[in-house]
Order: C-alpha cells, then sequence, then structure tokens
C-alpha cells in the first residue's frame, strides 16, 4: 500500500513536472514568435524607411543632375549661335550633345524604362531645335553663310558625339552606348521596314514614334550632314594654310561654290602631320557612314555635285611625292598610310 502511493505520488510530480516544462515552452514559443513577429516588423519598417530614404535620395540626384544637363546645354546653344567661326561652332554643337541626359544614364541607378524617356525627351528637344533653325528644306548646300544654317551644319556635325561619361558608365553592362545619331538612325530603320510591312507601330518605344513623326526633318538634317561633312574634309585637307580657319573655309566654300572652276589640283600635305591627315579621313568617313545610311533606306542623299566635281578633279600623281614634316622621318611609312587611307575615302566619295 505504502509502495502504491509512493508510485501515485511519484506520478503525480512528474506529471506536475511534464505540464510545467510543457507550459514553460509554450510560453518561451510564444514570447519566441511575438519577439520575431515584432523584428519583422521593424525590419520591414527599417526597410521601408530605406526604401524611401533610397528613393529620395534618387530623385534629388535625377533632379539636380537633369537642372545640370539643361543649364549646360542652353549655354552650349547660346555659345554656338553667338560663335563666327565654324570650329567654336562645332565645339560647342557637340558639348550640346553630349549634355542630352540619356548620355549622363546610370545603369545602377536606374533601367531600360528610365532609359528611353531619357532618349524620347532627347529627340523631342533635338527636332524642337531644328524647327527654330531650318529654313527651305529643300537647301541641304553646305556653302551658306546665313547664320541659322551655319548653326545646322554644327548640329548635323555633332550627331555622332559620345559623352566619355556614358563609355565609362555602360562599360560592361548590357546598356549599348549610344549617340543622337543611332537613336534618328534607328527611327529611320524603323521608318523603312514600317512601309515595308514589317513591324508593329503600335509596339514602338516613344523615342521611335518621335523620330517617324519628324521623318522629314530627319532626312533633312542628315543630307545637311552628309555634305558639310564632305565640304568640311575637303577645306581642312586642300589648303597649306595652317593659320585663321575662318579663311580656310571661306576659301573652301569658294572653290566648292564654283566646283574648283573645273580645273586638275593636287592637295598640298607638306604642313599636315600623320594624325591631321587621319582626322581629315575620318571625317569624310562620317560622311560617307551618313550617305550609305540614307540610301539603305531609300532616301536620296542629294550629294552636292560640286564637291564631287572637286574631288574628282584631284591629280594624286604628286601626292606621294610630298615631304614629311620635320621629325616624322621614322613615320614615313605611317604617313604615306594616312595618306592613302584618305585617298581611298575620297575614291569611294566620288562613286557616288
Amino acid at each position: 500500500m505504502v509502495r502504491i502511493q509512493f508510485l501515485l505520488k511519484v506520478s503525480a510530480l512528474c506529471a506536475a513536472s511534464t505540464l510545467g516544462l510543457s507550459a514553460c515552452l509554450l510560453t518561451d514559443m510564444k514570447e519566441m514568435h511575438d519577439s520575431t513577429v515584432a523584428m519583422n516588423e521593424k525590419m520591414n519598417h527599417t526597410n521601408g524607411g530605406m526604401d524611401r530614404t533610397n528613393l529620395l535620395v534618387k530623385l534629388s540626384y535625377l533632379d539636380g543632375r537633369k537642372k545640370e544637363a539643361v543649364d549646360e546645354r542652353n549655354h552650349s546653344l547660346k555659345m554656338m549661335e553667338e560663335s563666327e567661326e565654324v570650329a567654336p561652332k562645332l565645339k560647342h554643337a557637340s558639348s550640346f550633345m553630349r549634355a542630352l541626359e540619356f548620355q549622363i544614364f546610370k545603369p545602377e541607378l536606374e533601367n531600360q524604362a528610365e532609359r528611353e524617356i531619357l532618349f524620347n525627351e532627347a529627340v523631342a528637344e533635338f527636332f524642337k531645335l531644328i524647327q527654330e533653325y531650318a529654313g527651305n528644306r529643300g537647301n541641304v548646300s553646305p556653302k551658306s553663310t546665313d547664320g541659322k544654317m551655319q548653326n545646322l551644319y554644327a548640329i548635323s556635325a555633332a550627331l555622332h558625339s559620345v559623352n566619355a561619361r556614358q563609355e565609362l558608365e555602360q562599360a560592361g553592362t548590357r546598356y549599348p552606348v549610344l549617340s543622337l545619331l543611332d537613336l534618328i538612325n534607328q527611327g529611320l530603320d524603323t521608318a523603312r521596314a514600317l512601309r515595308e510591312g514589317r513591324g508593329n507601330a503600335r509596339a514602338l518605344p516613344e523615342y521611335v514614334k518621335e523620330v517617324i513623326r519628324n521623318e522629314q526633318d530627319a532626312v533633312y538634317i542628315l543630307r545637311i550632314r552628309q555634305n558639310f561633312l564632305t565640304a568640311y574634309g575637303f577645306a581642312l585637307s586642300a589648303s597649306p594654310e595652317n593659320g585663321n580657319e575662318l579663311s580656310l573655309l571661306q576659301k573652301g566654300w569658294f572653290l566648292i561654290g564654283h566646283g574648283r572652276l573645273g580645273i586638275d589640283w593636287t592637295p598640298v600635305f607638306d604642313d599636315r602631320n600623320t594624325v591631321q591627315l587621319e582626322y581629315f579621313a575620318a571625317v569624310l568617313q562620317y560622311a560617307l557612314a551618313t550617305r550609305d545610311a540614307l540610301k539603305a533606306n531609300g532616301y536620296d542623299p542629294k550629294t552636292d555635285q560640286s564637291i564631287l566635281r572637286i574631288f574628282k578633279n584631284i591629280d594624286w600623281s604628286k601626292v606621294e611625292q610630298t615631304t614629311p614634316t620635320e621629325g616624322e622621318g621614322l613615320n614615313l611609312l605611317e604617313r604615306r598610310e594616312a595618306v592613302e587611307g584618305l585617298r581611298s575615302t575620297i575614291t569611294r566619295i566620288i562613286s557616288g
């Protein structure tokens, strides 16, 4: 009997102990759950605060960037309009292109949709600018001395300009480095595709639609570009003068207007170094690329024939006999290659 009572007490103690332990465990688990919920709520609140803070920082940066870019573009246009010589006009036009906001897009901060908004803003601003300068859109001659036309020359010549910051920011990312010229050509490529029954107009990005809506002005500015760059390349390379650029270019415009007076002539490269010769060729290659893009999309490039007559009248027989400038003896081969590269580019221009 005593043994039975002992066992009953032990069982009761064990039961009480087990119940107590279970109660403790349940209490601890509830406290842990409540703590976890509270922590999660706190973390969500913190993350939400961080997300909001990050958003505010991003918006503040973008607002500041936009203002800075707008100010830079306005300043560049003002300086371009006030300049009387071609070189500074080209310089300021290039600064305008590099200050378009898509050129300073930040891949780690923005996405493709945001980039396309910047594309659209740039294209819309560009065509509005063209309307301010453009007069007779049938006139794509590179010989005008009118101030507005010379501004158009500079703007057209600078279309391919790329901001070095864009190249640095987008290196190694999925975003290709693009210029305003690339966006315009993309729009004209798409316009051709639509004419041929390819593609869906409604599915196009807004910036592509913007180019297509302004197709006539897009073609107009590219015609100006290819004629001006061809004339500019000639004016830079055709004269032995290395002094006042305005007089050099005025001389070039006169010769272009008179088709070099129908006489044979020999480019004088004695005072031109290899780098300069390669630059002249590069200018003409930009002109060729623009002409090729127009033709590929079914547009007549309207190449100025007086420029072609000048290039056809070149007598290359004495060019290779020019003497390298002082200090270029070791680079004679490079120099001759540069001359040959320039000649090859001009031959392509002549071929039409």
